[in-house]
C-alpha cells in the first residue's frame, strides 16, 4: 500500500517537522498493509476541508468537502459486501469473522452499506490507483511532528 499525502497551502506552509511526522505515520501505516493499493489523504494544518479547527469546542466543527468519488464511499449491498469480506479473508480471524455473517440478502434490515473508497480499492471494486482523494485530516497547529 502507498499512501499518498496531499497537502493543502496551510500543510505546505507548518513547520517541515509536521510534514515530517505525517509522512512517518504514513510510513508506519504503509508497512503494515500488503494491498497493491494507493491511498491519497489531504492534508490540513490548523483546518480541515478549508474550515478552521476550533480548539476552544470539542465536537466537531468542521465537514467534510468530499463526494462519492472524492472519498465518501460508495454503496454496496449486503450480498456483494459480505463476498468481497469472503473472498479477501486471509488470516484465521477473517475467516472465523465471516463465517459468522448471516449468507442473506440484508444484515439487521440493513440491505445496503456504505464502504470507503480505501475500501473499494482494496477489494478491486475500483481502481487501486484511482487518484481520487480517499479521506481528509486535519491537524491542530500545535502538532508540529
Amino acid at each position: 500500500m502507498i499512501i499518498n499525502l496531499i497537502y493543502d497551502a496551510a500543510a505546505m506552509a507548518a513547520p517541515q517537522s509536521f510534514r515530517d511526522g505525517m509522512q512517518q505515520a504514513a510510513n508506519e501505516l504503509e508497512a503494515a498493509f500488503t494491498d497493491n493499493i494507493t491511498i491519497n489523504i489531504a492534508v490540513g494544518y490548523g483546518e480541515f476541508g478549508g474550515q478552521p479547527i476550533n480548539p476552544n469546542t470539542a465536537e466537531a466543527n468542521i465537514g467534510y468537502t468530499g463526494n462519492n468519488t472524492n472519498g465518501l464511499g460508495i454503496d454496496e449491498s449486503y450480498s456483494t459486501l459480505r463476498s468481497q469480506l469472503i473472498a479477501h479473508a486471509t488470516t484465521a480471524d477473517d475467516q472465523t469473522s465471516v463465517a459468522n455473517l448471516p449468507n442473506t440478502s440484508s444484515l439487521d434490515g440493513q440491505s445496503t452499506f456504505t464502504i470507503s473508497t480505501a475500501q473499494a480499492k482494496a477489494f478491486g471494486l475500483i481502481s487501486g490507483t484511482n487518484t481520487a482523494v480517499d479521506g481528509q485530516v486535519g491537524m491542530g497547529t500545535n502538532f508540529t511532528g
